[in-house]
């Protein structure tokens, strides 16, 4: 008995771990989507469970049971250690379906899932044959006590599955990679094999004569009601844990350790019921009560703890204090695990319960039905029932009914459920003690429901976990539940993550597009001007490039600006989430409306998996993906993806990648860069501020300065870079920082390169956000780069004016890296004197003093704020617009937007309409938030009997300020007012 437990707590932890190393190998085959996660699971699932009914339909495994568990087990163990190998060898099969459905398609889903069930299968299925088959040890216990031990072996097995999750995210994974865990996992399972065969193959009995004939198993209706109720269990089980995760991912982000332990705390509360229920079924005189409680117990306590969902930031964060005070990655990890089993533990503690229950009324419904059998069989009903409330929820339940209704959904058919049980098996209970169980569990449900809390999305959407690292953040966000300032414009629960737009957060009027709580992309200029460089630096490289691809539509922001080139032609958008294409439109304003234009071609397709099975090519490609901070996000910065990448590209092609700069160790910078490297080895290296854009070639080009000139020439280009204070090629250089040879200098060659096997970035990445958060490595970048970088710019730039550079590069340092400026000017020194150009130290020095660092910054603007405030006080109209414009000039001071009021309104007053409306135009842009720009370029317009476009803009500053009661009294104002005879073909807002 006791090797049979180790054993299958060692089935259980390898069956886990190739589960897991197996759903990731298949994401750069089937993209990272919800549908191929879907996909992964259910063939899984669908395996175990047809492995659970063959073994109970198998008579010659029973005449030597554990004989035929070891051959199983060695079975498991070889393809598992070649399961990873063979999974490639297979990969153009895909190919063809992909091409013969195409993307999206319920062609391509199917062949998929039926492709992905075949691969899984014989392995999967004989995991399903393990439990029932190792139950027939106690076949002569029967009703009696083979309940409790089949519990007992269950809960070994599941103890066997949280050990699995915990260290195949946190070791196994990250320390061997897929292929090697893989492998060692497989040589575990043979060596288990052997164990059992050597130990047991004179002692494993022969049960077969004990048995009524398989063949012909009585099913009646009561044991199909049973059959019904595990179905049931299975459904409402897997339905609670996508919502659950789903709803904790918001909390933690949805990392990859997070995913590990919200799998091992379900798993753990399973295995602990589970062994529980092993001792009281034993004893119990009711069991038909006691599984109704428990099954309706399930349903109640998930309803219960869905009743804390707007707390649990707060709770993570303030336990992340206290266990850590914010340094260690105890407090980050420990902290995940009592949360998560605040809300998850009661709940499938009952499940784990259950099991036991259901077993025993099961035997004693089916007097001919020897244990085993009817162990197969209910395993095989409750994973089935599992599959459908993956598949259900996952695509269905929580796009339509989101979080907190999906699990009130769960919670509802498992209650119900419960009166089923208790209306048809409580035969041996009076009708009195049968009215007063159901009617407790009716209470409870009714009061819980009642008493529920509405779920507030805009709590859960802000990412508090991306700012608990300081206590600001917390007390930051506890003031915004006190007194909201935010403003939620849109929010759903998509296929793939819960998408959320988020206006005014912080009170600094801009507006953030966020995908599980993490922003991805906003408004503000730090969150944007990387976006419009990913789709311009290409054409410096590629200046006639007729088509490109973007990888992720995010805002829209670079498929707009690169459609504002007239030599493109046509425009791939592939955008994984339909729901960010929903909330791309609150970003309008400032993207171009690229989804109008007839040259794009929107795609909602996983990136990854239409490069590597389209036949497309195209001169450009840009990334913008989601940080690989987020599961799953590591498979588009992989050396095999950016491989795949190359082979779509033209032959004069260029690809553009964004790669965070902050938020992660210069480690990890160095295998996404590595990795960058390997597959474009003619590659340069752009940074602003926390971002930073790579540039891939294929091939060497030809660069000159006279092709950045020429990028300007172009009005719509020109005025597009403007907006993001690029205005002459200088700007644009001023941000490059290496080509491949000079980034040799970073000396990042003993760094692994991340690629899909080892799953480097989404396993480091979390951590060094706890350890590395306040430190900027695209400084330390830029300062490793700075010796010889005027030199290489030089050199890759033909033709660029070497004194007009230098003076750029000393006077225009960036303010982010104010405390590296005086080792950036003495590389810079070195340079001039190492390339023999005449400015002088006296010159270099004044050129060094024009500079701006954040101390000079901080005191023009203390300095602007006093002349604005005596220009006020002496009512010097002149004096006051002087010292506005100079304000104008830095969109990046805490003053910027209330110095642009109050000029909008000087010129109002002075009856400049057109400068008002200007100035209006260009605060909006910066902070689409605050209602008062919109309420400065309305005035201008009705002054200037537009009255159309003042309405039109009105009802914008309406879209992102809903309530806005000063914008909706004008707007009742213009409603009143004569109709204006605006010029045909005049714009109707002041956008364009």
């Amino acid at each position: 008995m006791a090797l049979v437990v180790v054993c299958l707590f060692l089935t259980g932890f390898t069956s886990l771990v190739l589960e897991v190393a197996w759903a990731r190998a298949f994401t750069p085959i089937l993209g990272s989507s919800l549908y191929a996660t879907a996909t992964v699971l259910a063939g899984f699932m669908a395996g175990l469970a047809l492995g659970a009914w063959l073994i109970s339909r198998w008579q010659g495994a029973l005449h030597r049971p554990l004989r035929t568990f070891a051959f199983i087990q060695m079975a498991i163990g070889l393809i598992g250690a070649m399961s990873i190998p063979l999974l490639e060898w297979t990969s153009p099969l895909y190919t063809y379906i992909y091409q013969l459905g195409g993307e999206g398609s319920l062609t391509f889903l199917g062949l998929r899932f039926l492709v992905v069930s075949l691969q899984l299968g014989l392995p999967v299925i004989l995991m399903g044959m393990l439990l029932p088959l190792a139950s027939t040890l106690f076949q002569q216990s029967r009703m009696e006590h083979g309940s409790a031990w089949t519990s007992v072996l269950y809960g070994a097995t599941t103890t066997g599955a949280v050990l699995g999750a915990l260290l195949s995210g946190f070791l196994l994974l990250p320390r061997f990679g897929i292929a090697t865990t893989c492998l060692i996992v497989g040589v575990v399972d043979i060596v288990v094999g052997i164990v059992i065969y050597w130990r047991l193959r004179h002692s494993s009995p022969s049960l077969s004569s004990d048995l009524p004939p398989i063949a012909k198993p009585r099913v009646t209706k009561r044991v199909r009601g049973i059959e019904m109720l595990i179905f049931v269990s299975g459904f409402s089980a897997m339905s609670l844990e996508i919502s659950w995760f789903r709803m904790l991912s918001n909390v933690f982000g949805a990392t990859v350790h997070a995913f590990s332990i919200m799998l091992g705390v379900f798993l753990l509360g399973i295995a602990i019921g589970s062994f529980a229920a092993s001792r009281l079924v034993r004893h119990s005189r009711y069991s038909s009560l006691e599984g109704l409680y428990l099954f309706g117990m399930a349903g109640l306590l998930a309803l219960i703890s869905s009743a804390f969902i707007n707390e649990l930031p707060i709770w993570y964060a303030q336990l992340y204090w206290q266990l850590s005070a914010g340094e260690s990655y105890f407090g980050y990890f420990f902290s995940q695990f009592l949360v998560t089993a605040a809300v998850v533990f009661p709940s499938t503690f009952c499940f784990g319960s259950v099991f036991p229950y259901l077993l025993k009324i099961h035997l004693g419904n089916s007097k001919s039905m020897s244990l085993y059998v009817s162990a197969g069989r209910l395993y095989a009903f409750n994973t089935l029932g599992g599959i459908l409330g993956i598949v259900l929820t996952g695509l269905a339940l929580l796009p339509q009914f989101g979080v907190s209704k999906s699990l009130l959904i769960s919670t509802t058919i498992m209650i119900i459920a419960s009166f089923v049980l208790a209306g048809a098996y409580l035969n041996q209970i009076s009708h009195r003690r049968k009215f007063k169980a159901v009617a407790t569990m009716s209470s409870l449900a009714l009061i819980a429901a009642v008493a529920l809390p509405r779920h507030d999305p805009l709590l859960t959407s802000q990412g508090l976990f991306m700012n608990m690292k300081g206590q600001g953040g917390i007390e930051a966000f506890i003031d915004e539940r006190e007194s909201p300032v935010s403003i939620l414009l849109h929010h759903e629960e998509g296929l793939h993550g819960t998408v959320a737009v988020i206006a005014n957060e912080a009170n600094l009027g801009r507006i953030n597009l966020k995908i599980s709580g993490r922003v991805v992309a906003g408004s503000g200029f730090g969150t944007r001007r990387h976006l419009a460089l990913l789709a311009h630096l290409p054409f410096i490289f590629n200046a006639a490039a007729e088509s490109a691809m973007v990888i992720g539509l995010g805002t829209g922001i670079t498929a707009g600006h690169l459609l504002a080139h007239p030599s493109l032609k046509r425009l791939d958008v592939l955008e994984l989430e339909p729901s960010v294409v929903k909330g791309s439109r609150f970003f309008s304003y400032i993207n171009q409306r690229p989804l109008n234009d007839p040259r794009t071609n929107l795609i909602l397709e996983d990136g990854r998996t239409h490069l590597r099975y389209s036949t497309d090519q195209y001169d450009l490609i840009t990334s913008d993906p989601s940080s690989p901070f987020l599961s799953g996000g590591g498979s588009l910065y992989s050396t095999e993806f950016y491989d795949e990448v190359k082979k779509r590209l033209k032959p004069k092609g260029v690809f553009s990648q964004w790669i965070q700069g902050s938020g992660l160790s210069l480690s990890t910078y160095y295998s996404a860069l590595r990795s960058f490297l390997l597959a474009f080895p003619q590659s340069y290296l752009f940074i602003d501020g926390e971002n930073t854009v790579l540039i891939g070639c294929q091939g060497e080009p030809s660069l000159t300065y006279s092709q950045l000139v020429s990028l300007f020439t172009n009005e719509k280009v020109a005025g597009l870079l403007a907006a993001e204070d690029l205005t002459s090629p200088e700007d644009l250089l001023g941000l490059f920082y290496g080509d491949t040879r000079h980034l040799q200098n970073l000396g990042y060659s003993h760094i692994p390169a991340h690629s899909d096997d080892n799953l480097y970035l989404e396993t480091a990445i979390p951590l060094d956000l706890f350890t590395s958060m306040d430190r900027l490595v695209s400084l330390d970048l830029a300062t490793i780069l700075a010796k010889g970088r005027l030199e290489n710019l030089l050199e890759t730039f033909e033709g660029t004016p070497p004194e007009q550079m230098l003076e750029f590069l000393v006077s225009g340092m960036p303010t982010q890296f104010s405390q590296s400026h005086l080792q950036l000017f003495e590389e810079l020194r070195r340079s001039r004197d190492n390339l023999g150009l005449k400015s002088s130290d006296q010159r270099l020095s004044a050129w060094y003093e024009s500079r701006l660092s954040t101390e000079k910054r901080d005191l023009l603007f203390k300095k602007i704020d006093q002349e604005i405030m005596g220009a006020i006080k002496s009512r010097k109209t002149a004096d006051l617009i002087d010292v506005l414009k100079e304000a104008m000039m830095y969109p990046d001071s805490k003053g910027y937007y209330a110095s642009g009021v109050i000029l909008g309104e000087t010129y109002l007053q002075q009856a400049q309409f057109k400068e008002a409306l200007s100035v209006a135009h260009k605060i909006r842009s910066e902070h689409p938030a605050y209602g008062s720009a919109y309420h400065i370029a309305a005035e201008a317009l009705i002054q200037m009997n537009q009255l159309k476009r003042a309405r039109a803009i009105l009802e914008e500053g309406l879209f992102y300020h809903p309530g806005h009661q000063g914008l909706s009294k004008l707007l009742d104002t213009i409603a009143r007012l004569p109709f204006d005879t605006q010029p045909e073909g005049e714009q109707d807002s002041f956008h364009q």
